[in-house]
């Protein structure tokens, strides 16, 4: 929250802010992006569900070298295949919520999709 913003001006009863969205976006304070569930927001190491990092790569574009897309990597492909991820809240600079219909939940969707045909 900004300085000198209050909860109560945000419309919210307590300091905890709560999505109403599926997915949250969490920067940490590392600039690593994450995607996924957000729970426990009110304790020191949050749990993130269902987590996927964000790796921007190139789109390949011979006309434009520099053009850039985001690719979701589900964490669960990584080699110690985590079911969820422990956070340590002091770590987060940002959480935002994944608008459903978002160029984010359609990517969230492709690699669920993606993922459930790999088993």
């Amino acid at each position: 929250m900004a300085a000198g913003t209050s909860c109560s001006r945000l419309g919210l009863k307590d300091k905890t802010p709560k999505f109403d969205t599926p997915y949250q976006v969490v920067i940490l304070s590392n600039g690593e992006v994450l995607i996924g569930k957000l729970e426990g927001l009110d304790t020191e190491y949050p749990v993130l569900r269902e987590a996927f990092a964000v790796s921007i790569v190139p789109a390949g574009d011979p006309n434009n070298p520099s053009k850039t897309t985001n690719m979701l990597i589900s964490r669960s492909r990584v080699p110690n295949a985590p079911a969820y991820t422990v956070i340590n809240a002091r770590n987060i600079s940002l959480i935002e919520p994944v608008t459903p219909g978002s160029t984010m939940d359609q990517l969230l969707a492709k690699e669920k999709a993606a993922a459930s045909q790999a088993k």
